[in-house]
């Protein structure tokens, strides 16, 4: 597969903001199974310009950046080789990012996520269907090298 293909359907992201659960698709490529060895990790993640949320990462990933022109809602990417960035609201860009996957029904993902700071946590999980989800309660990051396919997210708004 090439390096934008999404992988087979053991490759689940799991996102919980609040009660609202999202479910996303990684890519088959380096940076995505990079960031799966990175789990389990919690992190602070920013605003930006009213469209993504952000955090620098506790390493570098391996990158393979382009201008994907047009970002759309869901959208999970690297910027740089450190930087962690959850789009929700589609957005026309000209800077270059590593796509890491994507969320597959982004629908009500900028309510959930509100604005200001998330604390997110990442996980390793069995299956899709993995009830094992761990809550995000560290605000620091926190990495292991877990090389789990399945990855859930959990986060929580900070007030």
């Amino acid at each position: 597969m090439s390096s934008n293909n999404i992988s087979a359907a053991s490759d689940v992201l799991h996102l919980t903001i609040g009660s609202s659960v999202f479910t996303a698709s990684l890519l088959d490529n380096p940076t995505a199974s990079a960031f799966q060895h990175l789990l389990p990790l919690n992190l602070q993640m920013s605003e930006l310009n009213g469209n993504e949320k952000h955090s620098d990462l506790p390493i570098s990933l391996p990158t393979s950046a382009t201008n994907p022109g047009s970002i759309r809602v869901g959208d999970l990417m690297l910027y740089g080789s450190r930087t962690l960035v959850l789009w929700y609201e589609d957005y026309s860009s000209s800077f270059t990012y590593t796509r890491i996957g994507t969320i597959d029904n982004p629908e009500g993902l900028g309510a959930a996520v509100g604005s200001g700071t998330v604390e997110v946590g990442f996980a390793a999980g069995g299956s899709s269907s993995s009830t094992s989800t761990p809550t995000a309660t560290q605000s620091r990051s926190t990495p292991s090298t877990n090389g789990a396919k399945t990855v859930g997210i959990v986060c929580s708004i900070i007030c």
